[in-house]
């Protein structure tokens, strides 16, 4: 996925700001309401692979267990970086309703993931 050209120097890149767009346009589009295009970025691929698994039709046939991402590129390219992106992401999509019946803030306090969890994202 071509988010950011090759050796681009770019600040606040996953900046939170950037977090809630996404993060809201998910949420349209899983009411059925159309939301704006927004270009390719990690935080679009990764509210795809989640609506992708939660899916009724998927669940139905057991896709929704044993997943997995696979984040690739060159030395220095952001792998470890991208890959808590996604974990973040998908704590933050996944966890339970709050009171409204929406889920809350993508800045959240709960969608903290550990390092250790992240180290173990990355190759021996």
């Amino acid at each position: 996925m071509p988010a950011l050209g090759l050796h681009a120097m770019l600040r606040n890149a996953h900046h939170v700001q950037i977090l809630e767009e996404y993060y809201m346009a998910g949420m349209l589009k899983a009411t059925g309401v159309e939301a704006r295009q927004l270009p390719p970025h990690v935080y679009a691929v990764a509210d795809h692979a989640y609506r992708a698994m939660m899916n009724s039709e998927a669940r139905r046939k057991g896709a929704n267990r044993n997943q997995s991402m696979l984040v690739s590129g060159e030395s220095g390219a952001g792998k470890t970086e991208t890959t808590k992106i996604i974990m973040q992401y998908l704590a933050t999509v996944g966890r339970p309703k709050a009171d409204t019946g929406l889920p809350a803030s993508p800045q959240s306090p709960s969608t903290y993931v550990p390092p250790r969890v992240c180290a173990r994202a990355q190759p021996p």
